[in-house]
């Protein structure tokens, strides 16, 4: 970006500055997003090794019974049941957040663009507005030649 210039104006500043403020709030948002993510893939790997280590006991205990015992199975049966639920409900609440940070980035890149543009748009303006004044300081060197030139004759 260009430094400020003299008489330079953007009359899209406000508009400029609001979509960077968005820009940085939706960051901030996407950053707390991935956060939660982690920690819920940390839950969701618990989980799993839960399910996993009462799975090979469950198993483990049934080959070391020579008789089986139905209650004992059915409680075994449930707590699989629970563990498994659990299991669901990690990966379904992570993949709404997956889905989620999905569109914050859509929603973020989207921003950029935008901000990109009218970055683009302002330094266009200040270039026009530095071939302006290159102009007029030109024309007023011309103008200032001519009148010294014209002093110059007068006896």
């Amino acid at each position: 970006m260009t430094t400020e210039r003299k008489g330079f104006t953007y009359p899209l500043e406000p508009v400029r500055s609001l979509t960077d403020w968005n820009v940085n709030d939706l960051g901030r948002e996407l950053a707390a997003i991935n956060r939660t993510i982690d920690e819920q893939r940390s839950q969701l790997d618990a989980s799993s090794a839960q399910f996993a280590a009462a799975r090979a006991e469950v198993m483990r205990q049934r080959d070391t019974q020579l008789l089986l015992n139905v209650g004992t199975q059915r409680v075994a049966h449930n707590y699989l049941i629970e563990v498994q639920r659990q299991l669901q409900a990690h990966k379904q609440r992570l993949q709404e957040m997956m889905m989620q940070r999905e569109e914050l980035f859509t929603r973020l890149t989207e921003l950029r663009k935008f901000s990109e543009s009218l970055d683009r748009n302002r330094e266009s303006l200040v270039e026009e507005h530095d071939r302006k004044i290159v102009k007029q300081s030109y024309e007023q060197a011309d103008e200032s030649w001519l009148q010294r030139l014209k002093w110059r004759k007068q006896p």
